[in-house]
């Protein structure tokens, strides 16, 4: 039997098998664990947007957002409607980012590097406050990162991949703040000589494809923008113009919000009421951008230099998750590039002895625990138990549909009064043992079960002898009366 030295053992052949191990586990537990509890409930975006993809004429008739509009719609019909059914389709989009980004940090910086900054992007509270959140805000960052890796491909004479950018271009057409995006991509694309002499040399019938793929695409983009006004105000994200000094404060905390959390951030998407600054990733990308900037000969590296800055300056258009998103792909890039930067540094510092090597990497494995420690605790620990995010999320959506499969209500229908349009889709959608029905008013009587806000007024009905009034309570929202339930004695 043939031995081995302990250098052949650490650094064999199958050596990556560990840190593929860890990368699948993190992506078990980061995107996948309490999917349905953190946040404490949906956010009022969230449940505007799956109202809207419950049906496919809705989709049609506002599309944006269409790989996510897809999924969940497809969601709601297999799984029905639940917190968990509602945020699958952004973990799913999550994970293929997570999968994109690798493929593309190990063309750029080595296998090693962009497994280290694959397994800190996806623990990152930055990436999951917008990966395990239902408002489609992650599907930016797809379409971004599958523009960027067709890059790669078509430097590597992979031309065929020319079609794959069309299609991204496209999508980001569809996507809120794409738009600016795909303008930069398509410039780069034309400007770089690089890139314009590979897409030249790709076979006609890709170029027909692609050709085609464009114009359906930009002519449907025309289509939609002319006939529904909504349309166009969301993909360049114009419903609401901000004023000068509120566009510079967008910009400073979706810029920043990578980087660090401050007191006025958003609950939807970060802690609030507290400050503390992520130095490891600061370093990280402060030294990604300065190896990014000094070999910025290379037409890649000036391409996601320049698409950085221009969503810098769109990120100031959103204060929500669409703002907070627009960074990911570029924080991602710049992290790595720093990492690999400070790898190189630190293995310089040591003789090539593979013993000192292995040692030599404790350190940086301790600063790994730490910084996905801090992760753990930001997203998992402190932003759902703070009193902002419990403002802002509620289960108001699944106490109404237990109430509503109580088995004593079976083949009987159930009065549901409330105010929220949307939350009325969904419950409409749901699929419960008591069909429920709306009434925009006070209930003048009780015959059946009715569901009530607790703001309206109730004195009368509760007086009557032959109601029952049992409220209905959100531990979410420090044990605050959500809803209260009138039945009537007869029908108990």
């Amino acid at each position: 039997m043939k031995t081995r030295t302990l250098k052949q053992l650490l650094l064999y052949n199958y050596r990556y098998l560990f840190a593929y191990a860890v990368i699948l586990g993190f992506v078990a537990y980061f995107l996948g664990w309490q999917l349905g509890q953190i946040g404490p409930g949906l956010s009022t975006p969230e449940i505007a947007t799956a109202a809207r993809h419950i049906s496919l004429r809705n989709i049609i008739e506002l599309p944006i957002y269409p790989v996510q509009a897809l999924l969940q719609w497809a969601s709601i019909k297999v799984l029905g409607v639940s917190t968990l059914s509602l945020r699958l389709p952004s973990v799913l989009i999550a994970l293929t980012v997570a999968f994109c980004s690798y493929n593309l940090l190990k063309k750029w910086f080595g296998k090693q590097t962009a497994l280290l900054g694959t397994a800190i992007f996806i623990s990152a509270d930055w990436f999951l406050f917008t990966a395990r959140l239902g408002t489609g805000s992650i599907e930016l960052s797809l379409w971004l990162v599958l523009g960027l890796l067709c890059f790669t491909k078509l430097i590597e004479h992979k031309t065929q991949w020319l079609v794959l950018f069309s299609v991204t271009i496209i999508g980001l057409l569809f996507t809120p703040l794409g738009p600016y995006a795909a303008i930069t991509l398509m410039a780069s694309l034309l400007s770089c000589r690089v890139f314009r002499e590979r897409a030249q040399e790709t076979a006609i019938p890709y170029k027909i494809i692609s050709t085609l793929i464009l114009i359906a695409g930009i002519a449907g983009a025309i289509y939609c923008s002319v006939t529904n006004i909504e349309f166009l105000k969301n993909i360049l994200n114009i419903s609401e113009l901000p004023t000068i000094s509120m566009y510079f404060k967008n910009v400073f905390f979706n810029t920043a919000g990578i980087v660090a959390i401050f007191p006025d951030a958003n609950p939807v998407i970060s802690p609030s009421g507290v400050l503390f600054v992520r130095f490891s990733e600061f370093i990280f990308i402060l030294f990604g951008i300065i190896m990014l900037w000094r070999t910025r000969v290379n037409r890649l590296n000036l391409t996601v230099l320049v698409l950085s800055v221009v969503l810098v300056l769109i990120s100031g258009l959103s204060s929500g998750s669409r703002g907070g998103s627009v960074l990911l792909v570029p924080a991602v890039i710049y992290m790595t590039a720093g990492i690999r930067h400070l790898m190189h540094r630190w293995k310089r510092t040591f003789p090539k002895n593979p013993y000192a090597r292995v040692v030599s990497f404790l350190p940086l494995g301790i600063l790994f625990l730490c910084v996905v420690s801090l992760h753990y605790v930001s997203y998992f620990q402190l932003w759902p138990n703070q009193i902002a995010t419990r403002t802002v999320f509620s289960r108001d959506l699944a106490l109404i549909q237990k109430e509503l499969n109580r088995p004593e209500y079976l083949n009987s229908s159930c009065s549901v009064i409330t105010f929220d349009e949307n939350l009325r889709k969904l419950i409409t959608a749901s699929n419960t043992t008591c069909e429920p029905y709306y009434e925009s008013g006070k209930a003048a009587s009780v015959t059946r079960a009715s569901i009530i806000p607790p703001e309206i007024d109730i004195t009368g009905l509760k007086n009557d002898p032959n109601t029952v009034a049992r409220p209905l309570v959100s531990e979410s929202k420090q044990n605050n009366v959500r809803w209260v339930v009138l039945t009537s004695k007869q029908t108990q």
